[in-house]
This record gives structure tokens, C-alpha cells and sequence, in this order.
């Protein structure tokens, strides 16, 4: 996990050399080209980390066993068409909010939303480092039957989440002369914004953790029905929201509540998991 976090490192400063270059050339179509500039770089370092994982890692190549070909061969691409299905998703869901703010907004509640959204998502982020190897442990202990160690794993997890909560109080608290040093005094801060994302945030590191630990039971079926509730309820709301001309309070409710509810969807999955195991 390392080696991914090393290249999205060189990525990202191979692009912020660019756009220093772009912003000192001053060329035209600038946005055309920090967008091209983005994509040419994010696919040469997967590119050269496939190659390099690839040729240090030969074991990684899949190969099948010559008795029963057909029953893997069908097992490798069920599992991988729920594991897309599943990507594709959350990609709706985690990724959508910005499209609909923008149709159904202003300008302004754009960008307030943006930068508030920005800072939480730097915790999500932040976070999501504990988690790197949970995902492999759990496969472990699980095909170990070590159910101790994933219940114990679980709750030190659970028991991070108390101070990114303090964190959150915090920036509640000190919003404005946060967002003052950061931003600008030109920047209105929309405190039910922030209050409504920090209670998303909450949730979604939460529900990340069950996450990975059913994704290392191989539990999918869940996650999908969970993950196609969650998309209904957000195109539903986003109706809803932009019929009655709603104000973007109501949008990041809608956000909040919704993954509260996939985040107890994944927590009761792993109950039924654990107890039938």
C-alpha cells in the first residue's frame, strides 16, 4: 500500500509543476490543459505502478488450476463484477453532490459548500490511512476464524473516531476565524453547513470501517443493496430539493441522513456476519 501512496505523491507534484508552468506561460485554454495535464499524469504513474508491481510481483498474475477451470474462472468474475458493481456505486453516491449542487444552486452556495466540504474531507482522508491494512488483516483473520481480533480491531477503530469528533466540535466552534485564516475574510461561512457535514463525516469514517472489514469477509451482496438504497434516496431528495426550491441546508441533510443510514445498514451486516460465522 505503500508503493500507491508513494505515486499519488509524484503524481500530484508532477501536476502542481505543471500548473505552475501553465500559470507562468500564460497559454490559452487554461482549463483545457490543467484538466488534460491531470489526466496524462494520474494514468503514467498507475501506468508505471502497474508495470513496476507487476514485474517485482510475478505471483500477482492470475493463474487458474487445470482441474476445475470453469468453476474458478466463474467464482474470479462473479466476485469481480460485484466488487464494480459496488465501485460504480459509490462513485454515484460520493461524487454526485457536487454535479447536483451545481444544477440546482447558486454560485455561491457552490463554493461555501466546496471549501467547507474540502477541510472535512482532509479528516475522511486522514482517517483512511488506519484503514490502509484493514481490509487484508480481516481477510486473514477471517479465513482463520479469528473473530476475537476483528472484534478487537473493530472497537480500537471505533475508539479513533472520539477524538476526530472532538476535532469537529472544534472546528464548529472556531469556524469563522478558521475559515478566516484559511480563505479569507471575504468568506461566509454557512455554520448549519458545517454543523451538517461534521455529522456526515462522523458517519462516513464509521460506515468506512465496516466497510473494509465485510469487503475482507467477502460480504458484497449487502453493500450493493445498501449502496442502491443510499443512490434512490439521493436522486429522490435532489427531486424533491430542487421541486420545492429547497436551500442547500436541506441537500447536505439529505447527505448526512442517508449515509447514517448505510453506515447502520453495514454495521447490522456485520453482526449477522459475525454471528453466523
Amino acid at each position: 500500500s505503500y508503493l500507491i501512496s508513494i505515486y499519488s505523491f509524484i503524481q500530484s507534484l508532477v501536476f502542481i509543476i505543471l500548473l505552475i508552468v501553465i500559470n507562468h506561460l500564460n497559454l490559452k485554454n487554461t482549463l483545457i490543459l490543467i484538466g488534460l495535464s491531470f489526466n496524462i499524469t494520474t494514468i503514467i504513474s498507475n501506468l508505471i505502478l502497474g508495470y513496476h508491481l507487476y514485474k517485482t510481483n510475478t505471483w500477482l498474475k492470475i493463474t487458474l488450476p487445470k482441474t476445475n477451470k470453469k468453476k474458478y474462472s466463474l467464482f474470479i468474475f462473479d466476485t469481480g463484477k460485484q466488487f464494480a458493481i459496488v465501485q460504480l456505486a459509490t462513485l454515484f453516491l460520493f461524487s454526485a453532490d457536487s454535479i447536483i449542487i451545481g444544477i440546482v444552486y447558486r454560485v455561491d452556495d457552490i463554493s461555501s459548500y466546496s471549501v467547507i466540504n474540502k477541510l472535512y474531507f482532509y479528516i475522511i482522508t486522514i482517517f483512511s490511512i488506519f484503514l490502509i491494512q484493514l481490509w487484508n488483516s480481516t481477510t486473514n483473520a477471517f479465513a482463520s476464524k479469528d473473530f476475537n481480533w476483528i472484534n478487537k480491531i473493530k472497537r480500537r477503530l471505533e475508539m479513533l473516531i472520539i477524538p476526530v469528533i472532538i476535532f469537529i466540535i472544534f472546528i464548529n466552534v472556531f469556524s469563522d476565524q478558521i475559515f478566516d485564516m484559511w480563505i479569507g475574510k471575504e468568506f461566509k461561512v454557512n455554520k448549519s453547513i458545517v454543523l451538517l457535514l461534521g455529522i456526515y463525516t462522523v458517519f462516513h469514517i464509521w460506515c468506512a470501517i465496516y466497510v473494509n472489514i465485510l469487503n475482507g469477509m467477502g460480504v458484497l451482496k449487502q453493500q450493493i443493496t445498501l449502496y442502491i438504497i443510499g443512490n434512490i434516496l439521493l436522486i429522490m431528495s435532489s427531486f424533491l430539493i430542487y421541486f420545492y426550491k429547497f436551500s442547500i441546508e436541506y441537500f447536505v441533510l439529505s447527505k448526512a441522513i442517508i449515509i447514517i443510514i448505510i453506515a447502520f445498514g453495514m454495521y447490522k451486516s456485520y453482526l449477522k456476519e459475525i454471528k453466523i460465522a
